[in-house]
């Protein structure tokens, strides 16, 4: 009979937003393992689900989770990059399935483009106002 695997649930959280948007990706590691920096094992309060978590390790007793949608920097962001992601992904099946004309594609490649300096100019600093035209 084979034997189960005890697994749990950790986080490894990130300071910028990945590519989806979101600051951290659930991961599940064998029971026995140590979470640490970047990793926690404290689970995404309920009250911050529809929301967009931070794990901020600042706070005290090792870290907590936060509410960033706020930040409206970190929300364009968040924004920018699932937009480009969401481009990306679309423009990656037309070249592949070759359904788009030229025209489409290059419309494509310059909305990519548009986000990835609205996107340059969040990471820099720019003010909000800057980065939302």
């Amino acid at each position: 009979m084979a034997e189960e695997l005890s697994v749990k649930r950790i986080y490894r959280t990130y300071t910028t937003a990945q590519t989806d948007g979101s600051f951290f990706v659930p991961m599940t590691v064998p029971a026995d393992y140590k979470a640490e920096h970047p990793d926690t094992e404290k689970a995404i309060p309920d009250e911050l689900k529809n929301k967009l978590p931070f794990y901020d390790w600042t706070k005290p007793d090792n870290g907590a989770w936060i509410d960033v949608s706020d930040d409206a920097l970190k929300v364009i962001m968040s924004n920018l990059q699932k937009q480009n992601a969401a481009l990306g992904l679309k423009l990656a099946e037309a070249e592949k399935e070759n359904i788009l004309s030229q025209q489409e594609r290059d419309n494509l490649k310059s909305a990519i483009a548009s986000l990835g300096l609205k996107l340059a100019a969040a990471i820099k600093g720019a003010s909000t106002e800057e980065v939302a035209k």
